[in-house]
């Protein structure tokens, strides 16, 4: 639901559009991955594989999960369904905890207050903010007529910027609900032996000898956090006495994260850090399925064309993830070029130089979102296009590209002699690494 010049929209995006990702991502092709465990699907997708279609009870359970069903985050059925029997957390860790582990080192309750506290501040500041920035005062003739080219432009920047992190405050507090629900539990622990001498001594992970040791794991994480079975428990294999076990971070309901959105300096880091379930549902769920295409960029089309209806048939939408596509695909073939030219090694591997591409970087994330944000919230073209009209279509200058490519090339030689930045075989990488949001 938006306000504009209209009135208040009613639109498929705040409940339908996330009940259809659920039932898509829960029922249909978890299920539909169940025959093909020994196929080309990736891990995510053989973990979250069902292996036998919900009930009724239960398919309606996880559709309308009280905590996420408005506005996520989303998890696969599978999680879900160890949340509900009771398999999720790790119950013979919880048993042997300590004091402070129960109440004052407690993962669960850290993560709920600190993100349920930062999303209802956000909430505050941030109404405050659209206050002195109302969406409609754009809309009128002393914006679109009497303000400067500059100071418009300026205006949708702020603006933008205040559309951003409203999502950003109401997924925290989401995500804080689903922690506090315990939906947020990866089923991974940190540990460490007390004793140096036990170090050689079996340890969790090798309990996974046996047969259907359950992975609890719902994201894949990068830090030092081990799956952890309740089976190595039964093998006599974990004594709190010599063994130091706890919880890691409660995550895998994480939509968010801050650091990185905060001091994104190019559209990888946006794309890290916000509506990160949500990027990851499209990855596994639609991207991938597209591979039959081949063609990367016409999968990335397609996937963004889905979000788009996905979320409505306003044009505000095709504007915003139209948009999306293009600054993406530009900005990594800019990036690209001068990472290769004789000023890649100052620019990327130089103090001066890294504090000179990070503040160019912030400026231009400022510049590349204000102008799909802004379509995004005004959403039908009678409203946006006057708008957009108002600044020249500025943000559209990413058009210009195959014009401007050339000379870019010009400004940023390529390195003759020596290597170059990061080899051909990263740039490569690069290319493989692209993914939508």
């Amino acid at each position: 639901m938006s306000s504009n010049k209209s009135g208040v929209q009613f639109q498929f995006s705040p409940l339908w559009c996330g009940l259809t990702r659920i039932i898509v991502q829960g029922q249909g092709d978890d299920c539909s991955n169940k025959n093909d465990v020994n196929s080309e699907r990736s891990a995510y997708q053989k973990q979250s594989a069902l292996q036998t279609f919900p009930g009724v009870l239960e398919t309606l359970s996880f559709c309308f999960v009280p905590t996420a069903f408005i506005s996520g985050p989303q998890f696969p059925m599978r999680h879900y369904q160890s949340f509900v029997d009771g398999s999720l957390r790790p119950t013979a860790i919880l048993a042997n905890r300590s004091f402070t582990q129960r109440f004052i080192f407690n993962a669960k309750v850290q993560r709920t207050v600190i993100r349920f506290t930062m999303g209802l501040l956000g909430i505050l500041i941030l109404s405050k903010m659209l206050t002195l920035y109302p969406a409609e005062y754009m809309l009128t003739e002393e914006f679109q007529q009497r303000w400067s080219i500059l100071s418009r432009f300026l205006y949708m920047v702020v603006f933008a910027q205040i559309t951003l992190f409203r999502y950003v405050a109401i997924w925290l507090i989401g995500e804080g609900a689903c922690v506090l629900l315990g939906l947020g539990c990866t089923g991974l622990v940190h540990f460490k032996y007390l004793e140096e001498n036990d170090k050689k001594a079996r340890s969790p992970q090798s309990a996974g000898d046996a047969p259907e040791v359950r992975t609890k794991s719902a994201l894949e994480r990068r830090d030092s956090a081990v799956p952890w079975s309740d089976l190595a428990v039964k093998l006599n294999s974990y004594d709190p006495k010599k063994l130091d076990v706890r919880e890691a971070d409660h995550t895998a309901c994480a939509n968010i994260s801050l650091g990185n959105l905060l001091l994104a300096t190019n559209s990888d880091h946006l794309v890290a850090g916000f509506n990160i379930n949500t990027n990851k549902w499209m990855l596994e769920y639609v991207y991938k399925r597209l591979r039959f295409l081949g063609n990367k960029q016409l999968s990335q089309v397609c996937t963004l064309t889905f979000l788009a209806l996905w979320h409505g048939t306003y044009t505000g939408y095709f504007v915003n993830f139209g948009l999306e596509f293009i600054t993406i695909a530009v900005e990594r073939d800019f990036i690209l070029i001068v990472k290769r030219s004789k000023f890649g090694d100052f620019l990327y591997k130089t103090t001066p130089g890294l504090v000179l591409t990070s503040i160019t970087g912030k400026l231009h994330v400022l510049f590349m979102l204000a102008t799909p944000l802004t379509a995004f919230y005004l959403l039908q073209y009678h409203s946006w296009f006057p708008v957009l009209k108002s600044t020249y279509f500025i943000g559209f200058i990413y058009l210009l590209w195959p014009l401007l490519k050339p000379i870019v090339k010009r400004m940023f030689p390529r390195k003759v002699n020596g290597s170059q930045p990061n080899g051909g075989a990263t740039s490569q990488s690069d290319v493989d690494k692209s993914k939508t949001q």
